[in-house]
Order: C-alpha cells, then structure tokens, then sequence
C-alpha cells in the first residue's frame, strides 16, 4: 500500500519520528531560484512556505527577508509545526531577540482552515507576494477528490454568497489553486513549485494529457466553484538537477551508477481575476 499522503494522521505519525528530511533537493537548491524572483518582482515580500515539514527550507527563506515575521510556515500536521517551533527557539537569531517567523498548522483543502491566513482571522493583510511549495503539491495530488458544497459560499471567496444546493467532488490540486489564489495578489504574487512531475498544472498547460487533474468540472464551475484556469498562469517552467553525489574512482568500478534525476520549478503567476 503506497502511504496515505492525503490523511493528517500519516503525517502526524511520521514527525514523531522524524528530525529533518528534505523533499527532492536540498533547501539551498532553490535560493538561487527565489532570490531572482524576490529581485526582480518582489521588494520586501511576504513569503507563505505551504508544507514545510521538517525541511530547512523555512530557515534559507528567513534570510532572504528583513523581518521573521516576514514568513508564514504552514504545515497540514501539528506536530511539524510544534516540531519546528521549538527547534527555531533553539537558533542563535531568536536569542537575540529577533522573534520567530509564524508557524500555523492548516488544511490547505479546507476553506475555514485557510481562511485563518487571512488578516480577518489575524493572518497578513493583504495577501502574499511569493508562495513557495517544495513538492506539496505532489504529496495534495495523492489525496482523495475533495466534497465541496456549490455554490462554494463556506469559503471566504466574498463573491459567492447563497446557500448550498448541491455537492461535487473536486480534484485536490484544483481546490489547492482557488485556495492559494484567495490568499494572493492578484497580478502581483508568484506561486513557485518544485515538483518531480513533468506536468504538475496540466489544467493550466496545453498539451495533451488525460489525467484526472487536466480537467476541470464544468459543471462545478457552473455551480459556483471557481475555475482555477483563470486564476493562475504558468509563467516560467525549468529543469533543477539534484546535487550529484561525489564518488571516489574505487565507489565508480563497483557500483551501477544511478540514472539522471531532474526535478522541475514551476512559477506560477497569479492572474487578475478577482474572487
């Protein structure tokens, strides 16, 4: 049985047990990458990291900003979060009175859960200007379609009042993309991705594919539920290679060398369609 990646108690389970792992390549993989978009797009950004985990990726993007609070770590299981809480009291930079970046645990799938990043629920005003997503996105597309009520009026989406009449189940990426839409600037912020599939956003893409995640619902769009097309554009897609282990000539003569990996970094725009 493959792991259950959808429900909260695998994950759970899993920080009990576990200090550091980093999903694809090492966090110091994508600074590189950030920096050049926090430059050219971005002065002084608000930074949502969805998924965080036990990765040390929230802490490379604590220095790319003047302020902790600067950052919002999200994680689907609490126990991460506490997890990293607790280690980031333990850096020199807290010491010293700089304070801790905010750490929430959040279902990215559930609107009241994401309405908690909101400045109505004490969150950031204004929404994100960079939302970075080191392979939560793969982990969201292992989970079940998800029930929501249309019109989609439990969600914070202001447009979309009235009582439901009716259910749909909706694909998890495509629930993902309303929600982090909701929670960006629209023209403004950058959704940027590293993902081990060669087509991640195939509702966004054009070529062909036949994937449950390709299509989305007319008939739930019809309903009330917002169309993720219209929401996000992919702007930039490009290879990222992990680091290449360093062998001696003896370790080559006696091992089968693995073959290439390449990842991939998606930068996603977010559109200025308004919710």
């Amino acid at each position: 049985m493959p792991p259950s990646y959808g429900t909260q108690a695998y994950w759970d389970e899993r920080f009990k047990n576990e200090s550091i792992f980093e999903w694809l390549v090492p966090p110091d993989s994508l600074t590189p990458y950030i920096t050049k978009v926090i430059e050219r797009h971005t002065a002084d950004p608000r930074i949502l990291h969805i998924g965080c985990g036990s990765s040390y990726l929230s802490f490379h993007l604590r220095e790319l900003v003047q302020s902790a609070k600067q950052v919002t770590n999200v994680d689907y299981s609490e126990v991460a979060i506490q997890n990293c809480v607790q280690h980031e009291k333990r850096l020199k930079h807290f010491d010293l009175g700089e304070g801790g970046m905010i750490w929430k645990a959040v279902d990215l799938l559930c609107a009241s859960s994401v309405n908690e990043l909101t400045a109505r629920d004490g969150g950031v005003p204004d929404g994100f200007d960079l939302i970075v997503d080191k392979s939560t996105s793969d982990c969201i597309c292992c989970a079940d379609d998800v029930t929501l009520p249309l019109p989609y009026s439990d969600c914070a989406l202001d447009s979309l009042k009235g009582p439901s009449t009716t259910c749909f189940k909706i694909h998890p990426l495509h629930v993902l993309a309303v929600h982090l839409a909701f929670l960006a600037k629209p023209g403004i912020t950058r959704w940027m991705c590293l993902s081990y599939s060669t087509d991640r956003f195939p509702f966004l893409s054009t070529g062909w594919n036949t994937s449950e995640a390709s299509t989305v619902n007319a008939q739930a769009t019809e309903l009330g539920f917002p169309d993720p097309r219209t929401l996000w554009r992919i702007e930039h897609k490009q290879e990222v290679a992990p680091k290449q282990e360093q062998h001696n000539e003896d370790h080559d003569r006696s091992y089968v060398h693995r073959p290439a990996t390449v990842h991939w970094l998606y930068t996603l725009l977010r559109t200025e369609t308004m919710l």
